[in-house]
């Protein structure tokens, strides 16, 4: 039995994020620190990102990326004691959609899978405006993502209709 392909498996998933989840518990229950919950999420996405690293998965990416984001920018927020911390954990997860981008590329050397731009891209100019206090852009999207979203749907039946019949 080759255990190199047992290595790549992903068996080391569930043993990772029971480690993560007994780590933080043993830290909260010990040291009472205020931000162990709000590392939970974080700690789920490293773990995730380390099944990645282990197995090469695109399918660990993923989470690891959301998580890790989203983990990140709730953990800032409560760091900084933010009043208001809705800016930190959009902005956090549009960076969590990044990484996945870019650990992607940076990974397979190519910019195949590049739908984590969208996501992350929109939850940061989000995360940005609520920051700034200025709503013109959240504005000018709730207007130009339907009409995006029509054209995308018109042009989809377009280029359907137009192609002949098998």
């Amino acid at each position: 039995m080759d255990t190199r392909k047992d290595h790549n498996s992903g068996a080391y998933v569930g043993a990772t994020l029971l480690i993560v989840i007994g780590l933080a518990a043993l830290v909260a229950n010990l040291g009472g620190s205020t931000f162990v919950y709000e590392s939970i999420p974080l700690g789920f996405g490293i773990a995730f990102l380390v099944a990645y690293a282990l197995t090469r998965q695109y399918g660990f990416l993923v989470p690891g990326g959301i998580l890790s984001g989203l983990g990140g920018g709730l953990l800032t927020s409560s760091l900084l004691n933010a009043a208001d911390g809705g800016p930190y954990i959009v902005s956090g997860l549009g960076l969590g959609f990044l990484l996945i981008f870019a650990v992607d590329i940076l990974v397979s050397g190519k910019a195949l899978r590049w739908w984590p731009v969208i996501p992350g891209g929109i939850l940061l100019l989000v995360g940005t405006e609520i920051a700034s206090g200025s709503d013109s852009f959240l504005r000018t999207f709730q207007i130009a993502a339907p009409i995006a979203l029509i054209v995308i749907g018109v042009a989809l039946l377009v280029t359907r209709a137009r192609r002949p019949a098998a």
